[in-house]
């Protein structure tokens, strides 16, 4: 059975939520003693403690993003000397065939400027086997196997970049759904333990209970002048 994609328990940006994590704690910390009949224990807090350092060093969104953002522009890179060298050498063809005839089109170059990757790579693979078949007959007009040699190898780096970017968006998408997952067992733990926080203070003390108050949502548009901008607490 297909795994189901993480999604997020929370609203809150993951940078706030370490923000949250990192002040809660302090408060779980400072009224360890009152909270210890609430499943709250030194040991548990540690544990909040490593799930917090293990969310912040995983790579981030935007390093994967970045990631393959560079494996692109290389690909990019491939695909355009490739289909630069490919040009040259139809153009030598077409000084003997022009772009109609049936010798022309066996080349099977036709409308490679936009194919997709795969399409582009087999096309060149083509144009260098009926240009090897031919090459007696396409010489005359400066057609070599030396640029058809370099056209086959252009190609497989075009491969090369094109699986090197596969990778790179698998691995981003892999690392994301880490770094979900992890965001999710700190939000669910972290609010567990406002939860207990909440319930020891509730009769006892305000101002601690406000301490325990997770808020959990989206920034909201800005108020009008003079009035300060709400807030929504997920455990409120």
């Amino acid at each position: 059975m297909k795994k189901k994609a993480e999604r997020p328990h929370y609203n809150m940006s993951q940078p706030d939520l370490v923000a949250a994590a990192h002040e809660k704690l302090l408060y779980l910390r400072r009224d360890l003693a009152d909270l210890a009949s609430y499943d709250v224990s030194a040991a548990r807090l540690d544990g909040l403690q490593r799930l917090t350092t293990d969310f912040v060093a995983l790579p981030t969104e935007d390093e994967g993003v970045q990631a393959t953002a560079a494996t692109t522009q290389a690909k990019l890179g491939a695909r355009a000397a490739a289909l630069g060298t490919m040009q040259t050498i139809m153009g030598k063809v077409g000084l003997l065939h022009h772009d109609r005839t049936p010798q022309y089109k066996a080349f099977g170059t036709s409308g490679l400027q936009s194919a997709s990757d795969g399409d582009l790579y087999l096309g060149l693979v083509r144009c260098v086997r009926v240009g090897r078949a031919g090459l007696d007959t396409y010489a005359v007009k400066g057609l070599t196997a030396g640029l058809l040699d370099q056209l086959e190898n252009e190609n497989k780096v075009l491969l090369k970049q094109v699986g090197e970017q596969h990778d790179a968006e698998s691995r981003a998408a892999t690392a994301t759904q880490q770094r979900l997952t992890a965001g999710n067992a700190l939000y669910d733990e972290l609010v567990q333990l406002c939860e207990a926080g909440k319930a020891a203070f509730v009769q006892t003390d305000a101002v601690k209970h406000a301490d325990y108050v997770l808020y959990d949502a989206p920034a909201p548009a800005a108020p009008p002048a003079g009035k300060p901008a709400p807030k929504a607490a997920v455990n409120g």
